[in-house]
This record gives structure tokens, sequence and C-alpha cells, in this order.
């Protein structure tokens, strides 16, 4: 399983362009990634969230507001839940902390 995670501030919403990486590259995507062993997948999105772009999220305050069932294909090497969160408050200004795996924010 996988997470993403929605920044939605004033109507906007936080993107990164992944580059070098087996899932979107060279496309516009939402901070995620893999789930860790025994981790949740709220635990998973307050993870990605600190390490891809440097915010800290608040579990109370986050949304789980999309399921999606990714099949394998001729671009996905397997089949694949992910689980998108809505954050709508966070702490940090978002920032490339990753910038091996992102081109731009």
């Amino acid at each position: 399983a996988y997470v993403g995670i929605i920044q939605k501030k004033d109507n906007h919403v936080l993107l990164i362009k992944r580059i070098n990486t087996d899932w979107a590259s060279n496309f516009w995507n939402f901070p995620g990634g893999l789930l860790e062993e025994s981790e949740t997948v709220l635990n998973a999105a307050i993870r990605e969230a600190q390490e891809e772009i440097g915010v800290v999220l608040n579990p109370s305050e986050m949304k789980l507001i999309h399921v999606l069932h990714v099949k394998k294909s001729e671009t996905n090497t397997k089949d694949i839940l992910g689980f998108y969160f809505l954050a709508e408050k966070w702490q940090q200004t978002p920032v490339n902390n990753e910038p091996h795996k992102h081109s731009e924010i």
C-alpha cells in the first residue's frame, strides 16, 4: 500500500514533480510513498510528508478522502492500494527535501 498527501490551502494544492523514481517519474504528483513494515496508513502519511517536504501534520486534522486500486499494467509493476489524505493545516513551510527524487515543488 501507499499513501498520498493532498495539502490544500486557499484552493491550491501542493504537488511535486517526481524524477528518477519507479512511480510517476517526470509527472506531477502528491507527496507520499510506500508504507513501511508495521506502519499504519496515517502514520505513513505523516512520515512521508515530513521526509519529502518537511512539514509536520497533525493526525487529528487529516481526513482519508480517497482509496485507489492501481492494477498491474505496462506502467505499474504490481497491484497496489493507495490511500489519499487531505491536510488543510500543517506546520513548517513545504520544501523539497529530496531533490534526487523531485525536480520541483
